[in-house]
């Protein structure tokens, strides 16, 4: 009986308990809410990839950093798949903050997509003449 009940205590004890598992430095790096983000936008869930990219841009104290310009650039991209109504102001404001990032080209190219959505022609060969089709980047 004695046996039994200290079994029986045990097993009590052991359901109360919770169990803490050790969390990788992929989950405690800074980079995680990016990376996060940047798995949404490939499953093409924009609208969730859009606010872990704001998240991280806001977090991010320095302006060169460069997890913080790519979090703008796929946050500008998002805005442009969800035809959110800023998708050009915040790709324009991404060119004229980041004149020497790469991505800029890629910039130009979705300003053009967004100007064809939107039926307004000149613009879209203002945008697309300005990309070197070999430089963009996937």
């Amino acid at each position: 009986m004695r046996v039994r009940r200290s079994i029986f205590i045990f097993f009590i004890l052991l359901q109360g308990t919770v169990l803490f598992a050790q969390k990788t430095m992929a989950y405690l790096h800074d980079d995680a809410d990016f990376k996060e983000a940047y798995a949404l936008f490939e499953k093409e869930k924009f609208g969730a990839a859009q606010a872990l990219f704001s998240k991280v841009s806001t977090r991010c104290i320095d302006p060169w950093n460069i997890v913080r310009v790519e979090a703008e650039y796929y946050s500008a991209v998002c805005a442009v798949e969800l035809f959110n109504k800023d998708a050009e102001w915040l790709l324009e404001k991404f060119i004229s903050d980041h004149p020497e990032s790469p991505l800029k080209l890629n910039a130009y190219f979705h300003l053009g997509r967004y100007n064809f959505r939107k039926k307004k022609y000149k613009d879209v060969l203002q945008w697309l003449s300005k990309v070197d089709y070999n430089d963009l980047q996937p």
